[in-house]
């Protein structure tokens, strides 16, 4: 673990830095790295992986309504918008499409050469190749790896945001800065939904359909900022003090526990239908509501359960998204042939589930560690360690 003044590099295009915006108290701005963001990440990219592997329809509804929104907003809380020059353009290019790419051109192969001869698929080879650098969501146009859109879509959410918060700040006072990202939280998630109802025959290239709900998550992040970091402070003080410690951790995870129960209960109760990669949403207000408290609650729980294990998790995040399709495809296969099950059990049985995605995080874990060891700047972060070595 780095010492507070430092600065560490998390995944999926997140730098773990103090925010710099304008709505964040000076004290807060001063403690450079949060431990708990990257334990935030490492609890968020589980539940992507659970959610992939689950078909249970109770379990993946209520992962549905706010793991993806939990990415946007805490990119919302890191932001520090800056000048949109060359520079910016690169690094950012560098975070999320170098490895967009290469593990699009890779998956795409593997699925070509191989997974397409025993998993039959309505979409053509050259289909899905074009798609890599068109960039349109939904199952369909990835057939070799869904989740990759998840990157595109955060490289142009992110610079649109940039450059949104560099003018405002610029040119009007805090307030009117506030008015306006409450407006884009309630219009970015309503447009995305209204893409969703027209039925488009075709989705918009570079996940364009997909970027206005990003972009409504982002901003609840930055206009939550000022508040979460804050909170986050004074809990952390009495989470990880050496007499209270361990009873206010215990405590707190029980009530998240019973809070996600009550925000399941919701999800269920009013059927909530949330795939930002297909177009899905069946409520858009409700949409905005459980991705904040869901991201609300995993953050109370990343403080409660903060760890090394949590925390290399969220750093190798990136890599796991990227890989962690294919793998768990191979492995819930592999768990049906032993088991003699078949697959559906495997992804039906919570047990089951639970035990397909430990090993298909496992597997992407592996996959990290060579990458990060052998070929780092394809996972994005060789730009990332010359930043730390100009910084110190």
């Amino acid at each position: 673990m780095q010492a507070r003044g430092q600065t560490e590099t998390t995944a999926v295009g997140i730098t773990n830095k103090s925010p710099t915006a304008g709505m964040v108290p000076p004290a807060t701005m001063n403690r450079g790295y949060y431990s708990w963001v990257d334990s935030l990440k490492g609890i968020g990219i589980l539940l992507v992986v659970v959610g992939h592997v689950s078909q249970n329809g109770v379990l993946s509804r209520a992962i549905f309504s706010f793991h993806m929104p939990l990415f946007f907003i805490l990119s919302g809380l890191l932001l520090s918008p800056k000048k949109c020059n060359a520079t910016f353009f690169k690094k950012r290019f560098t975070r999320l499409l170098t490895p967009y790419f290469f593990f699009a051109f890779v998956t795409w192969l593997y699925w070509f050469l191989l997974e397409r001869r025993f998993r039959p698929q309505s979409t053509s080879a050259v289909h899905s190749l074009a798609n890599i650098f068109l960039a349109r969501g939904g199952t369909d146009n990835y057939p070799f790896n869904a989740p990759l859109w998840f990157l595109p879509c955060m490289f142009f959410a992110s610079i649109i945001m940039n450059v949104i918060m560099h003018t405002l700040n610029q040119h009007f006072p805090q307030r009117s800065v506030q008015i306006a990202l409450i407006a884009i939280a309630l219009a970015g998630v309503s447009i995305t939904y209204l893409f969703h109802m027209t039925l488009l025959p075709a989705r918009i290239p570079f996940t364009l359909d997909i970027v206005p709900a990003a972009l409504s998550f982002i901003a609840i992040g930055i206009l939550a900022k000022q508040h979460v970091f804050m909170m986050a402070d004074w809990f952390e003080g009495y989470a990880k003090s050496k007499h209270e410690g361990i009873a206010v951790r215990l405590c707190a995870t029980a009530l998240v526990a019973i809070a996600f129960l009550g925000l399941d209960y919701v999800v269920q109760s009013i059927h909530l239908q949330v795939d930002l990669n297909n177009l899905t949403i069946s409520n858009p207000l409700a949409l905005l509501v459980t991705g904040m408290v869901g991201t609300l609650l995993t953050g109370v729980l990343s403080i409660c359960l903060d760890s090394r294990i949590l925390r290399y998790l969220g750093q190798s995040s990136l890599t796991i998204m990227c890989v962690h399709e294919p793998i768990k495809r191979i492995v819930v296969r592999l768990m049906g042939i032993v088991t003699r099950m078949g697959d559906a059990p495997i992804r039906t049985e919570i047990p089951l589930i639970l035990v397909a995605a430990m090993i298909t995080t496992a597997l992407s874990l592996l996959v990290y560690a060579v990458m990060h060891r052998c070929v780092p700047a394809i996972i994005g972060e060789r730009i990332i360690r010359n930043e730390k070595t100009s910084e110190r």
